[in-house]
């Protein structure tokens, strides 16, 4: 019986090279603010509190708390180096992983000190808003002020804002300040709602339906560039990120640059590989992201604002999993609210019982499940762990 990440892997990578521009960020900082270095120092996990600023037109784009929930949760699983694509991974690769011990909540309070979901909604009128910039130097994007329909941030140097708003089609999928970017009410990410968390069912392309778009930005945010470069030599400015020249799309476990004579890291996070391929950050970059926490966002570092943290379950019940979407017609994924040690069994079987996949998941751990290779019909997913059995119903269209 195939792994079920193997039927995973063999589908997505016939999509390889299916181009889509993701990132709208463009390095404009100076070169000497990357050529800082700082030594490792033992620290505690960063917690880092998030606003969402959701500015809709239409009431599809206005998502719902369950596509920001799964993508604190795909966040988690990133920053924390729980991705389960690290397995697949050759012995090389995964030794460059790294835990960036960066974890996000919900605000659970404004700058004001009032409670809060850590969810903003907004109506507006103003279409493809997520693009709209002001002509003035430097320009303002429209969703980032409310005087121009879209809403004005918190505190950029405690919260990390996300505004989330339709894009004109065909645009990039997001956009986001580096940490030298002095525009403090601009700071922050902006998104387009289609590629907010796991979209099995509504995202246009679906490469980059699992929620690693924010992954690729918070990057951005934290001071990580783009790994490619023109002249092969700078790239990044990250040691442990090998040089290649332009960027490469889909999924390709192995691919030469032959204009830099390297093996590029196409499963780093900050590539413009598809979202089921993408796998981690390294050492350089949690180096990296540390030495600009310090220089340009230390209250980061030492933030008291109260959030919403997710307690854990040792044991497998109903209330500590959700399984969405459903129905789907795309991918089911798998959200565990277990401890860590927890080792969780996956079956899928038709409706005469037949087992159709079947595979081992990690906790804590917003797994994609790819249905697409299925029949239309309903499927029962088992999950058997920590002395407990479920069954779920799924429906695939």
């Amino acid at each position: 019986m195939k792994n079920l990440f193997s039927v995973v892997f063999t589908l997505i990578v016939t999509t390889a090279f299916s181009q889509g521009v993701r990132c709208g960020t463009v390095f404009s900082g100076n070169l000497d603010e990357l050529l800082i270095s700082h030594a490792p120092v033992s620290r505690s996990v960063i917690t880092i509190p998030v606003v969402f600023h959701i500015v809709w037109r239409d009431s599809s784009d206005n998502i719902p708390d369950a596509r920001i929930t799964s993508q604190l949760d795909v966040l988690n699983t990133d920053f924390r180096a729980l991705n389960d694509q690290l397995k697949y991974l050759s012995s090389a690769k995964r030794s460059l992983a790294a835990d960036m011990e960066i974890e996000f909540c919900l605000a659970a309070v404004d700058p004001q000190g009032i409670p809060t979901t850590g969810i903003l909604r907004y109506k507006s009128e103003v279409e493809n808003i997520g693009t709209q910039n002001s002509p003035t130097i430097p320009s303002k994007a429209f969703i980032k002020h409310k005087n121009l329909g879209g809403a004005d941030a918190w505190d950029t140097q405690r919260y990390l804002n996300i505004w989330v708003g339709k894009f004109q089609d065909g645009a990039i999928l997001a956009e986001s300040k580096f940490p030298w970017d002095n525009l403090p009410e601009e700071d922050g990410i902006r998104i387009d709602p289609a590629y907010v968390g796991v979209n099995c069912n509504g995202s246009p392309k679906k490469q980059f339906a699992l929620g690693r778009t924010l992954t690729h930005e918070v990057g951005h945010y934290l001071g990580l560039l783009h790994p490619w470069s023109a002249d092969c030599t700078t790239g990044d400015y990250v040691e442990d990120t090998p040089p290649q020249r332009s960027p490469y799309y889909g999924c390709m476990p192995q691919v030469m640059d032959d204009a830099c004579g390297s093996v590029p890291l196409v499963e780093n996070f900050m590539q413009f590989s598809d979202d089921a391929c993408l796998a981690l950050f390294t050492h350089g970059q949690k180096e990296r992201v540390y030495q600009m926490l310090l220089q340009y966002r230390p209250l980061l570092l030492n933030n008291n604002i109260s959030c919403f943290k997710p307690t854990f379950a040792d044991r497998l019940t109903d209330d500590n999993v959700r399984i969405y979407p459903n129905p789907t017609s795309h991918c089911i994924s798998i959200d565990l609210k277990l401890n860590r040690e927890s080792n969780i069994k996956v079956e899928i079987f038709d409706t005469s019982g037949k087992l159709i996949l079947k595979d081992n998941v990690k906790v804590l751990l917003l797994r994609p499940i790819e249905l697409s290779f299925t029949q239309s019909g309903i499927y029962f997913i088992r999950l058997t762990g920590n002395e407990n059995t479920l069954v779920r119903k799924v429906v695939v269209m």
